[in-house]
């Protein structure tokens, strides 16, 4: 069995080191091997997605303040003033939201002057360990899946680079991202792939067609997707004209 793993069979893929066959055969075989536990898959060692530690120091404190018995009804106590703890809030709130807003700014403008292709997965790592100490875990792993599904490219290295990173996480951040509303949204997707394929074996390559729809399948059990439609299938079935439901899905890992 290969000791690659899948960024490396990809990027040789890529620089034309392998071949279509070879590439497809020992990436099946390090899949299978993932799945059977054959193949330990390393996660990742950086810092926790919500490790908001900040480095101790040892502050010298001034004596406490004498204060007289008399002068103590004449001096207000600041740490009950009326609405402090409200403006304390309400400012860390703002501060927070601009954090965000600024982060979602710089997101999408690298995006608009940066072409899609060269996003590799070594740059999306890279953006969640830059953005791990500025917004919650969910919200990291919510735009890791939401820039898949707008990048809409479902080749096999687009495929994989996303199988990779998906891998590096934890069982409880993967759990966590299937529990999310965004994890409809990717079966949604892989759905219509389907069917795609689906209506390309009446008219197109029979065999490419079945290929690809097992490579869809598989691609969402590794995932840890659970639902009925995505299966392998010759024809696509009645219920076609079915609009996708929003809600309802229970992926599961």
């Amino acid at each position: 069995m290969t000791d690659k793993n899948l960024r490396t069979l990809a990027r040789e893929y890529s620089e034309g080191k392998l071949k279509k066959a070879d590439y497809r055969r020992e990436r099946d075989m390090l899949i299978e091997g993932i799945l059977s536990g054959n193949i330990t898959v390393e996660e990742n060692n950086f810092r926790s997605l919500l490790d908001l530690s900040i480095p101790q120091h040892t502050i010298e404190k001034d004596p406490p303040e004498i204060i007289l018995k008399e002068n103590l009804e004449e001096q207000p106590d600041d740490h009950q003033l009326p609405g402090q703890n409200f403006y304390l809030l309400s400012t860390f709130t703002f501060i927070i939201f601009i954090s965000i807003c600024i982060v979602i700014y710089m997101l999408s403008q690298k995006e608009l002057s940066e072409p899609e292709s060269m996003t590799s997965d070594t740059e999306l790592r890279m953006d969640l360990q830059a953005l791990s100490h500025l917004i919650p875990e969910t919200f990291i792993i919510e735009d890791f899946i939401q820039r898949f599904i707008r990048k809409n490219d479902w080749s096999d290295t687009s495929r994989q680079a996303f199988l990779e990173n998906w891998l590096s996480l934890s069982p409880e951040e993967r759990q966590t991202a299937l529990e999310l509303p965004i994890s409809n949204q990717l079966t949604n997707k892989i759905y219509e792939q389907l069917i795609e394929q689906r209506a390309l074996y009446q008219v197109g390559d029979k065999e490419d067609s079945m290929r690809k729809q097992r490579e869809l399948v598989e691609f969402a059990e590794i995932i840890g997707i659970d639902d009925s439609r995505i299966r392998v299938q010759r024809t696509e079935d009645s219920g076609k004209n079915n609009p996708l439901p929003d809600t309802g899905i229970s992926p599961k890992l």
